[in-house]
């Protein structure tokens, strides 16, 4: 009897140490990314509102868009062209992350989905991926014409 309840002791003691030492967290030797990888912006011009837009950034891609850009005041606003770009300066350089332009017939500008794109990742001075917290001064350009065919331009700073 004494022996059958040492036995089980035993494998008792086994089964618990092996629980304890053999699952430790295999993410232990996995690195954190440095930085912010995901981030959300917004801003405005004294014309527009951008609400919205996302940046990813991973140490394999790049990710930026799916904004929402109003025309302030108007649901409706026809103009044969538009554009925008967006803007950042990466390792005391500025950038063009995201553009689009179309021109030609007259299309409500009012209200505009961005869409996104996606890349690579972003390389550093150092060779390392850059994090949302490298980049800096990020700031959208829009261009548009008027209804009496002006071309308009505005800047909205993005944070």
């Amino acid at each position: 009897m004494f022996n059958k309840r040492r036995f089980k002791i035993g494998i008792l003691l086994f089964i618990f140490t092996t629980v304890l030492f053999g699952c430790h967290n295999q993410n232990d030797n996995v690195q954190v990314p440095k930085g912010n990888l995901f981030n959300v912006f917004m801003g405005e011009s004294k014309t527009w509102e951008l609400s919205g837009y996302e940046i990813e950034l991973t140490p394999n891609s790049s990710k930026f868009g799916n904004g929402i850009l109003t025309m302030k005041n108007t649901t409706e606003y026809s103009s044969d062209f538009f554009s925008f770009e967006v803007h950042a300066t990466i390792n005391n350089k500025v950038e063009v992350m995201q553009k689009h332009q179309s021109s030609g017939e007259q299309v409500n500008i009012a209200t505009k989905k961005m869409g996104s794109i996606e890349g690579n990742e972003l390389p550093s001075k150092n060779g390392d991926y850059i994090s949302i917290n490298e980049l800096s001064d990020i700031y959208m350009i829009i261009k548009w014409n008027d209804q009496q065919g002006n071309k308009k331009e505005e800047r909205i700073n993005l944070n």
